[in-house]
């Protein structure tokens, strides 16, 4: 599958109000962790899936996937400036925050809060 499978996103534009997904999943660390060999590659592997199980309608799919790489996002947003977060927002639901461990997380880790 190819595609533009993660998305960028400005600090200021995580859940806002004329968002396109009701559900946002965001990576907050360095983008090119989220290629092969990198500690987050399972998120694109995620966002591809994702696409593939629920289909794109005119090019919409269910969950918004993104990432976000200003560190001072992080901290405007009460998380460690040197930490990387995956969080999945849902409006007027609880957010489900993972940090990448030690050793790496993979696509299980981060499917099941």
């Amino acid at each position: 599958m190819t595609g533009d499978w993660v998305k960028d996103v400005a600090c200021d534009r995580i859940l806002a109000d004329d968002r396109r997904y009701k559900y946002e999943t965001v990576y907050f660390g360095n983008k090119n962790q989220l290629e092969e060999g990198g500690k987050a590659a399972f998120y694109k592997i995620a966002a591809m899936q994702e696409a593939y199980w629920l289909g794109r309608v005119d090019g919409h799919a269910g969950i918004g996937f993104y990432v976000n790489d200003d560190p001072e996002c992080r901290v405007k947003l009460d998380m460690k400036k040197s930490k990387h977060y995956f969080i999945t927002f849902q409006a007027g639901k609880e957010d489900h925050a993972h940090t990448i461990l030690k050793k790496g997380m993979t696509l299980d880790k981060f499917l099941v809060p």
